[in-house]
């Protein structure tokens, strides 16, 4: 892993760099060097984005700016509401807490939402995404109908039995 993961995590899942050294040792994350020297790196990243002419902004600057913007003006989550009547998330394994708290401001107390996703094939861990808001939408919305995809049309049998068994085998 590199210093720009571990940024994109830690910033993904709202941890701000004085609480990186801490949350990096609570996930036991396999960090690329001493947990306080990336916490001051990615201090430095933030401090730099502020420029004489404005601030910069990366990907998840937008998310949190997005959420906020959601969660604090009521009149501009209304606007989104009107706007977009249901959401689509595919690949809902892959959510980060920064993505999911777009995706709450964004729905406010509506519940007109697909997602599409394999708790198995989460391939994003290491940015903070996590399967959990997966697992857990059922809970979250009661009243969701869950459709269980078991027939694959994209594999042969020999494959899908390989990879069934890979699976069951993981930790």
């Amino acid at each position: 892993r590199d210093l720009l993961t571990e940024i994109e995590w830690a910033k993904s899942s709202l941890i701000a760099p004085e609480d990186y050294p801490a949350a990096a040792a609570k996930q036991q994350r396999d960090t690329p060097h001493e947990p306080l020297r990336i916490a001051q790196v990615y201090a430095d990243y933030e401090r730099l984005k502020t420029t004489p002419d404005g601030l910069l902004l990366d990907f998840d600057d937008l998310l949190l700016h997005t959420a906020a913007a959601l969660e604090d003006f009521p009149a501009v989550a209304e606007e989104f509401r009107g706007r977009y009547r249901s959401f689509v998330v595919d690949e809902y394994q892959d959510v980060t807490p920064l993505q999911q708290r777009v995706l709450n401001a964004w729905l406010g107390e509506r519940d007109d939402l697909t997602v599409v996703g394999d708790a198995n094939q989460t391939i994003y861990s290491f940015t903070g995404a996590s399967p959990r808001y997966l697992l857990d939408f059922s809970r979250r919305f009661p009243d969701a109908a869950v459709i269980r995809l078991e027939r694959d049309y994209r594999s042969t049998p020999q494959v899908v039995s390989l990879a069934n068994r890979v699976i069951a085998a993981a930790r």
